[in-house]
């Protein structure tokens, strides 16, 4: 008779389990339930004399210019949105659907723009279209005879612009994929049914793409609501106040954290409707499917003589999004002091010298690293350890670390920063660690943690159950199936994921404002105090410092995972070769 084997795999041990995703759940759900509290307490601070109250929620709704401020959030928000998913989406379709000339250079061109931090991207703004010292401004007035600026970034219009084209990847990079495997055959149907190209778009191509779109609009729409330096840098000089603003406001000027507690329930709550309605217009899924088992075959759509307008169009919006903010940084970067003048001084490298001559700047630049590194060492670690729970273990609850993990993604830095600094101001026992780098860090981790837990979430659950049961046959337990098996079947994901929330850890301003020591100089917050204090040409420079560590840091990142996947590939094609000399022996 045959015996019949039963699949064994690897129990994680229950102890693991509690130490490793407990904290987790509880550093992300009790800042929100403190402030949920605070919101509804009557005095500025939790543990001050008070009662629950609805005061704070009327002030919000009542209080002057309550209504204008909504108006500018959900203006500012929806307009970038907008925005970025046209810019985003017209050069998806440009190179996944179109024969457009230079194909493979072009397809990385609208990618680019991640590479610039939000204060390289708004001072280069704001160098260009300044209303009184913009260079742009100033040549076409002199070039026209014009007496006023020809655009104005500070403006409703300025934050639109300058948030949405910063934006324009993330439609980019979701749209690309549904575009290149859309169906000919769908195309060929209908223009067998008589209807011409602008038809079969309107009537076949874009209800297909409904899902990707409202994705895309939705994930830069919840971006755009968690930017803190637009509204700041380009707002708050035009006086466009949004709830961002204000929450920075109720903390850093009027000291009231129960004000801010209730503008951040309100920010909260407008996400998360936003969140149901994308999830609710994609429910039907079934109604979307473009790629069957069969027929198979991605369309392309020949422009003929518009191939090189199109090639120019994404060209032009690299222009707009990248070369001109680079430009303006080192051109300003270059001179001894910001003038408007026609008549400019000769260029010189001083303010490079006074950066790096200045301790507290080379203080800041070592802080930043040091603290990138160190957030992106324990998010990627926590990230793993979620995703090997969520997905290679059999606790019942397990899909609970993905959720709890991937919640911080609906929260803005600035928010959840100011959730952590009342909750360990409030609770007892965790006042110690106020202004200290541990909450900094703390911070940061759970921040970027969703980001890093998706790109690890991915890599295991490609890894196929087979080879932990096949560790677990052998008689290794779980600790050492993850250090022997699933760790180096992860190596190109860790890469990618430290490389991720380095990047964006290095540049994060947000999510430091309210929580960096005083005696910790960052690398942000230098470059926010000199603008505050304006001293703008050596702003500039470290703007160029900044850009420059986070493209070696993609270039390493990028060299080091090419050389894993090398290895890995090496060693596989070892192995088939003494597979295939064991067969011929």
């Amino acid at each position: 008779a045959a015996v019949r084997t039963r699949r064994r795999r690897p129990r994680v041990p229950g102890i693991l389990v509690l130490l490793g995703v407990l904290p987790v759940m509880a550093v992300i759900l009790l800042p929100i339930a403190v402030v949920a509290f605070g919101s509804l307490w009557s005095a500025p601070f939790v543990r001050m004399p008070g009662g629950l109250t609805l005061d704070n929620y009327l002030k919000i709704v009542t209080g002057d210019g309550a209504g204008q401020i909504l108006l500018n959030t959900v203006e500012m928000t929806f307009g970038a949105s907008a925005l970025a998913l046209l810019l985003g989406g017209s050069q998806a379709w440009v190179i996944a659907r179109t024969d457009v000339p230079l194909k493979k250079v072009l397809r990385w061109l609208p990618v680019t723009p991640l590479l610039l931090s939000a204060l390289v991207a708004n001072f280069g703004w704001t160098a260009l279209y300044g209303p009184e010292s913009g260079i742009v401004n100033k040549l076409l007035a002199g070039a026209f005879g014009l007496d006023g600026p020809v655009f104005d970034i500070f403006s409703m219009p300025g934050l639109v612009i300058a948030l949405g084209t910063h934006l324009a990847p993330i439609p980019y990079m979701i749209l690309l994929g549904p575009l290149t495997t859309m169906n000919r055959s769908l195309d060929e149907a209908s223009r067998a049914s008589g209807a011409n190209r602008l038809r079969t778009f309107r009537s076949v191509n874009l209800p297909l793409m409904r899902p990707a779109l409202l994705s895309s609009f939705t994930l830069a729409a919840i971006v755009a609501s968690h930017a803190f330096e637009t509204p700041v840098i380009l707002g708050a000089p035009a006086g466009i106040r949004t709830y961002v603003s204000e929450i920075y406001h109720a903390i850093s000027a009027d000291v009231n954290y129960s004000r801010a507690s209730a503008q951040a329930m309100v920010y909260l709550a407008l996400i998360g409707l936003l969140l149901w309605w994308n999830r609710r217009m994609t429910r039907h899924e079934a109604r979307f499917a473009t790629v069957a088992g069969r027929g198979h075959n991605p369309a392309t759509v020949r422009l003929g003589a518009w191939r090189p307008v199109a090639a120019l169009y994404v060209l032009v919006v690299f222009f707009l999004t990248v070369v001109q903010l680079v430009a303006a940084n080192v051109f300003v970067s270059l001179l001894p002091y910001y003038t408007a003048n026609a008549e400019l001084p000769p260029f010189t490298l001083e303010n490079f010298r006074t950066a790096f001559d200045t301790p507290r700047s080379v203080e800041a630049m070592q802080n930043s690293l040091l603290l990138a590194a160190s957030v992106a060492v324990i998010a990627v670690a926590v990230a793993t350890l979620l995703a090997i729970v969520a997905y290679k273990t059999r606790y019942r609850a397990r899909r609970w670390a993905e959720e709890v993990g991937t919640l911080p993604v609906a929260f803005p830095p600035l928010v959840f920063s100011m959730a952590m600094l009342i909750t360990f101001l409030s609770v007892p026992g965790f006042s110690g660690l106020y202004n200290t780098v541990a909450l900094l860090v703390l911070v940061l981790v759970v921040v970027y943690l969703p980001f890093a837990l998706r790109v690890m979430g991915s890599s295991v659950l490609n890894i196929d159950a087979s080879l932990i049961e096949a560790s677990a046959s052998s008689g290794a337990r779980m600790p050492r199936t993850i250090r022997t098996i699933i760790l180096p079947l992860l190596a190109i994901a860790l890469t990618g994921a430290f490389a991720l929330v380095f990047i964006f850890s290095f540049r994060e301003l947000g999510g430091i404002a309210l929580v960096t020591p005083p005696n910790v100089p960052l690398l942000p917050s230098h470059i926010y105090g000199l603008w505050s204090t304006g001293h703008l040409p050596t702003l500039y420079a470290l703007n160029i410092v900044s850009l420059t560590l986070t493209v070696v840091a993609f270039l390493v990142m990028g060299l080091c995972a090419y050389l894993i996947s090398r290895r890995i590939t090496k060693a596989r094609q070892v192995d088939q070769m003494d597979l295939l000399a064991d067969v011929a022996r």
